[in-house]
């Protein structure tokens, strides 16, 4: 793989108009849109299955408590589901190894709390409304990149489908995604621009929103290194490349220091059992956690599929994983080589990292999903009448996944 000059100097595409208040409006809007249809959707599964003490006290019907606790029963408790708890957990009273939120990185529960005091101390709100501002600057700033360095025609499409590709309803949750993917894209466009102290900071603070900041690293490296080669910046500038290394060291330096995770990596068995206690907590989430091959995972998956029941939610993780895989590996030869870099980084950790033995591939979607290269060429290939059928399915899988997650019926 090799990066030509003219690649980095003279982007495809026409220059984007700037953004403006309109298109911003417009992305706000799509987010909303979304918002609403999932909140609508989560009303009933809440009322028939409630999993939050709200939820069992407070009844759907308006009139049976005070107005403010019976809008966070309606509108923010079914969010509350999975990991969206421990970052509500570490909002409330910070980083604990025995509830197992160590292995959460700290930026978006910091978001969170910042903004708590101005939601009147609600963290769920808070955690929603980081979530929802931070899925708004993603439209923009994916639909913008997509304008200034590939095609202008299909920008909005692609943005579109970053969005309603499943699992994409994660984006709206209280989860890290739209935060990391927001930082992601802009790092990217930064690399592309060689702007690369900018580029540093923002795959930097990538890092310490999810562990995937690390697939950052490889293309902030590549195109320094192919950037001091051409003579188009100083050498000294490929300091700005361990800004990422130094990010995720900082957050495994408090894990050291405050959560007592020292003892933990000097008994790691083996360079990927060490990776492993680097990349997560002690603590875990659940039994089995490791670095594995590839095939390690597809064959237990497989396994487990066999011999379970129900098996719906394996078969979803298996399913819906390899297709996002298969599409980011087709995509491949239409990306630039800095966006395949990533890509790739991203597609091994996944395929990597043994979730636990539950489900070796729990959580492969979602994370599969993040490698936002891949919904470039895919709405270049889709237009008009075809892109609006392909749209509703895609939404109407959505609508499905989220409502197992409103029920507690699928790990996203």
């Amino acid at each position: 793989m090799s990066i030509r000059p003219e690649q980095q100097r003279q982007p495809a595409g026409p220059l984007p108009p700037p953004t403006t208040i309109a298109s911003a409006a417009t992305a706000a809007g799509a987010v909303l849109l979304l918002r609403l249809l999932y909140g609508l959707l989560a009303l009933p599964i809440s009322a028939l299955f409630p999993r939050t003490p709200a939820e069992a006290r407070i009844a759907l019907a308006p009139g049976g408590a005070p107005l403010a606790a019976w809008l966070d029963r309606v509108l923010l408790q079914p969010w509350l589901r999975y990991d969206a708890v421990l970052y509500y957990a570490i909002v409330e009273h910070g980083y604990s190894v025995r509830e197992n939120t160590a292995n959460f990185h700290p930026l978006y529960p910091l978001l969170g709390a910042l903004l708590a005091p101005l939601a009147g101390g609600n963290i769920a709100l808070a955690l929603l409304l980081v979530s929802t501002l931070a899925a708004s600057v993603l439209f923009v700033v994916f639909e913008r990149y997509v304008a200034r360095f590939a095609d202008a025609a299909s920008a909005r499409r692609a943005a579109w489908l970053l969005f309603l590709v499943p699992p994409g309803f994660v984006l709206l949750a209280p989860y890290t995604e739209s935060t990391f993917l927001a930082l992601a894209v802009a790092a990217l466009w930064a690399m592309r621009a060689e702007r690369w102290w900018l580029a540093g900071l923002l795959a930097g603070l990538a890092t310490l929103t999810r562990q995937q900041g690390l697939a950052l690293a490889l293309p902030l490296a590549w195109g320094l290194l192919a950037a001091i080669r051409a003579r188009r910046t100083r050498w000294w500038h490929a300091a700005a490349a361990a800004l990422v290394p130094l990010a995720y060291a900082a957050f495994v330096l408090y894990r050291v220091a405050a959560l007592g995770d020292m003892a933990a990596l000097a008994a790691a068995r083996g360079p990927l059992d060490l990776l492993h206690k680097i990349l997560v907590s002690r603590a875990g989430i659940v039994a089995g956690q490791r670095i594995a091959w590839p095939w390690e995972l597809l064959i237990d998956q497989l396994r487990l599929i066999a011999r379970s029941d129900p098996n719906y939610h394996l078969l979803i993780d298996l399913l819906l994983g390899w297709a996002l895989v298969a599409a980011a590996l087709l995509s491949l030869p239409r990306m630039h080589p800095l966006e395949r870099l990533y890509t790739l980084a991203i597609v091994g950790l996944a395929l990597c990292y043994y979730i636990g033995d539950i489900n070796p591939y729990m959580a492969l979607p979602r994370h599969i999903l993040l490698a936002f290269p891949l919904y470039i060429p895919l709405a270049a290939q889709l237009g008009g009448p075809r892109f609006r059928l392909v749209a509703l399915l895609l939404l109407a899988v959505n609508l499905l996944l989220a409502g197992l997650y409103f029920f507690r019926g699928w790990i996203p």
